[in-house]
């Protein structure tokens, strides 16, 4: 979570301290697939998403682990051109399984995935949404008309654009139900049901870790007991 209230750099400091500038992506034992999206590409001269991984051949395996951890957690700001990996995915299960098929040769009957989410606060559209169209920000909300301004059932002063927010709930749903269907049982998903809580604020964290404490995880240890015990 970014802590609006301290300058960013100090998050850049200690991810950097933690992951020292000479550990690189093929350092790395375990292969990984990392979201991130690139506002500017030269080479393809427009914007650009990109999964940076480990993989045999990966045009990144001399990138920075660092680097990669910043360009894919940049939000609300940016980090050497990239910005947070939720533009592209922020459920990369499915990714990840076409890397294992693809680069590995594995086979999809040989794949479990357990993926992990930070909490779902599923948005609730009102039934009339005739008239919406492309809806602007929050802080715009005061120039909005009282139709459009009141789709959305969430708090009023949340700076998160509301389409964004949109995408993000339906780009999970969807990659949890593409992963299903490529592993059926051997796919499963852990997000717990948050409020929708600001993603900024960093005194919303002694709630969630309430509802952490709480959640119940019978199920999930069933999983990984039948698949890893």
């Amino acid at each position: 979570m970014f802590n609006q209230q301290s300058p960013y750099s100090h998050f850049i400091e200690a991810i950097e301290t933690f992951f020292p500038p000479t550990l690189r992506l093929k350092n790395v034992k375990k292969r990984i697939v990392v979201p991130s999206f690139q506002l500017y590409s030269p080479e393809l001269n427009h914007s650009n998403p990109v999964l940076f991984h480990n993989f045999p051949d990966s045009p990144y395996l001399n990138e920075k682990v660092s680097d990669v951890i910043l360009r894919s957690s940049a939000a609300p700001v940016t980090y050497q051109h990239y910005v947070d990996g939720f533009v592209v995915t922020t459920n990369p299960s499915s990714a990840s399984i076409a890397f294992a098929v693809n680069q590995e040769g594995t086979s999809l009957d040989e794949i479990v995935a357990l993926s992990i989410g930070s909490g779902e606060a599923p948005l609730q559209l009102r039934k009339d949404v005739d008239r919406w169209g492309m809806i602007g920000t929050d802080n715009i909300r005061e120039s909005l008309p009282t139709h459009e301004e009141s789709i959305f059932n969430r708090r009023p002063n949340e700076l998160l654009p509301l389409f964004l927010q949109l995408v993000s709930s339906g780009n999970d749903y969807y990659e949890s139900m593409v992963s299903s269907l490529l592993l059926k049982d051997r796919f499963f998903r852990l997000d717990p049901k948050i409020p929708n809580l600001s993603k900024t604020d960093p005194s919303v964290v002694p709630t969630l870790i309430k509802i952490a404490n709480k959640t119940d995880l019978r199920t999930t240890v069933a999983f990984v007991e039948k698949n890893w015990g």
